[in-house]
């Protein structure tokens, strides 16, 4: 019932945080992991079918000499869903734990 949007050409995203989406009788549910963004760095917007979750994580830098490995990405990120009809953004409810962010968006009935 939903499809995520490949590409947003005003955005530059610099890593994607992974996403499980499930769907039960009444909704869809989001969970995004994201470990080290604050909230204040992060945003939920809903226009028309399409919801976006848009980010930065900032790390320390790795470009010292004593850095042996550096795999964790930083930056902008930005994900977005489509769904079939329109979102009502009054109903949507998110919930940040441990680093997970869970957004849950209520089915429209009818």
């Amino acid at each position: 019932m939903f499809e995520e949007l490949i590409h947003r050409p005003w955005s530059t995203a610099c890593w994607n945080p992974p996403v499980d989406v499930r769907e039960d009788p009444e909704a869809f549910v989001l969970e995004m992991d994201l470990p080290g963004v604050k909230a204040e760095d992060l945003q939920v917007v809903v226009e028309g079918r399409t919801l976006s979750i848009e980010g930065r994580r900032q790390l320390a830098q790795c470009n010292s000499a004593t850095t042996h490995l550096c795999e964790r990405p930083d930056g902008r990120f930005s994900r977005a869903f489509e769904f079939e009809g329109n979102i009502d953004n009054d109903k949507i409810e998110s919930r940040w734990q441990d680093g997970v962010l869970t957004v849950t968006i209520p089915k429209t009935k009818g």
